[in-house]
């Protein structure tokens, strides 16, 4: 990761820590000009991640979504269990899945807990650490550069660790979906995923409602690329049928059944 990427993301990550601070805090904190600082909070108000006001930086509902792991994990907690019982129907024991650093992997991870033997890769530190308590379960972390707010593993390091390895199934998330393509709003992250749909047999991608129509920055794929799309019943219906017309299989979770559709 070039240094230019790290001090972004470590500016980010205090943002997202704090909330808000003011611009001389973020100049004190890392240690370079205000014009680079400038430049920096510039790049990440463009892709959605900071709202700069008088003087002050405020992070913004998505970044603090994207930042707090432990936090995320509780969100929309219903309709996440019941997408992720649906990805568990799809993968049979003995095959390997390798899980990207989304709460919504960690729900299709803890939904697969009858899926033994299972082999398990990943760059999330906190899925690792989840597959590693389980019988049965074969791990392979890529790891790298950690980044504490994503509590997971990113980087050049990481992205040739992936690239080495072979699965029968892809599981990741989405920040947001726009106009048939899928966005995250940290670049090295969005590089990750695209290397992991390279890597597997057959990719999955897990998005709840909110994810639609909410662009973060960075294309990694588009929806065709995937083999299948599971995303939960309150999508809207013109986004599934949309979905459905550009030849994407799709499958709907009702959040309180995991029924699919």
């Amino acid at each position: 990761m070039s240094t230019m990427s790290q001090r972004r993301l470590r500016i980010a990550e205090m943002i997202a820590r704090r909330g808000e601070v003011s611009i001389g805090e973020i100049i004190e904190s890392v240690g370079v000009s205000a014009m680079t600082v400038h430049r920096d909070l510039a790049k990440l108000e463009d892709v959605g991640l900071i709202e700069r006001r008088h003087g002050r930086v405020s992070a913004l509902a998505t970044t603090q979504q994207e930042a707090a792991a432990s936090l995320r994990i509780e969100q929309r907690k219903a309709a996440k269990r019941a997408i992720a019982r649906l990805v568990a129907q799809e993968v049979s024991p003995g095959s390997s899945v390798i899980f990207d650093d989304s709460t919504s992997g960690l729900w299709v991870l803890r939904a697969m807990a009858d899926v033994l033997p299972l082999s398990v890769i990943t760059h999330s530190q906190r899925i690792a650490q989840e597959a590693s308590a389980r019988s049965g379960v074969q791990l392979f972390v890529a790891g790298g550069a950690y980044l504490p707010w994503a509590d997971s593993f990113v980087g050049p390091t990481t992205a040739k660790i992936l690239s080495g390895l072979r699965a029968n199934y892809a599981v990741m998330s989405s920040s947001g979906i726009l106009r048939g393509s899928c966005y995250h709003p940290i670049e090295e992250l969005a590089q990750l995923k695209r290397v992991m749909l390279r890597s597997a047999d057959t990719s999955i991608l897990v998005v709840d409602h909110t994810k639609f129509t909410r662009q973060a920055g960075h294309a990694f794929a588009a929806l065709t690329e995937f083999d299948l799309v599971v995303t939960d019943s309150a999508t809207p219906a013109a986004a599934i049928a949309a979905m459905r017309d550009s030849g994407v299989h799709v499958r709907v979770a009702g959040a309180g059944t995991g029924s699919g559709g």
